[in-house]
């Protein structure tokens, strides 16, 4: 190696070694604010919860069929049914794009030996995290702003065709629907028009179009994106940017 080469490689490890505390500590915030992996399916809304009581019963054809009908006051749960829990949040209410809501109903029933229930695992610690050991007072009735993930059944059901089935894991509560648009923002971006660049969809919308992508695929994941369900963006430009 010439002096001359030696010096420029001296020079560049010297750089380096000067630059290592700086290099340390992105590495190290880049770690803490990573992605999640996958698609993350959280809902933003004002949520209704329903106590119903769920009869099956069977049709002129022999067939069994599920009839669900709101809990009345003052109404016991009839022998043979089931006591749920309908919880329906109104997503367009945050997203004028979208046309559907979120809604789940969740049969009340508490883990066993023989069987953990996704009532007992999953929703009502999620409703406790979120509302307090009185949540029942604080939402039934009542029209509250949720943040709420929908995650995979305790005991990984699914249907005939192979989809799994899914429950509402409640992740935090919002006094009002300003503070709810505030962490929807801070997880999806400020809402940007189509007609803006790539530069403007923040990161952590593009990380969940990529989880999309891989979930469920691009065709259906065009038609979901179609939904503008992470705010006013063109589903190719998003699906261009994974």
């Amino acid at each position: 190696m010439s002096k001359t080469k030696a010096i420029e490689s001296n020079a560049k490890w010297g750089h380096t070694i000067q630059q290592g505390d700086y290099i340390v500590n992105k590495l190290a915030d880049y770690i803490d604010n990573a992605p999640e992996a996958g698609f993350v399916p959280i809902n933003y809304g004002p949520l209704e919860t329903t106590p119903q009581v769920l009869r099956w019963e069977e049709n002129s054809d022999g067939v069994r069929r599920p009839n669900r009908e709101p809990l009345g006051k003052g109404q016991n749960v009839p022998e043979g049914a089931t006591l749920e829990m309908g919880f329906t949040v109104e997503l367009p209410d945050m997203n004028p794009n979208l046309e559907f809501n979120y809604e789940r109903s969740i049969a009340v029933r508490r883990s066993s030996a023989r069987e953990k229930s996704d009532w007992s695992e999953i929703v009502e610690p999620s409703l406790v995290e979120a509302f307090g050991k009185d949540w029942v007072k604080r939402i039934v009735g009542k029209k509250v702003y949720v943040e709420v993930e929908d995650v995979p059944n305790y005991n990984g059901r699914v249907t005939k065709a192979g989809k799994v089935w899914s429950v509402p894991k409640f992740l935090a509560a919002y006094k009002d629907k300003a503070q709810c648009e505030k962490a929807r923002t801070k997880r999806f971006g400020q809402s940007s028009n189509s007609s803006k660049g790539s530069s403007d969809i923040p990161d952590a919308v593009v990380a969940q179009v990529e989880g999309l992508l891989k979930s469920v695929g691009e065709d259906t994941a065009r038609k979901m994106l179609e939904g503008k369900p992470f705010g006013d963006y063109d589903p190719e430009t998003l699906m261009s940017l994974v």
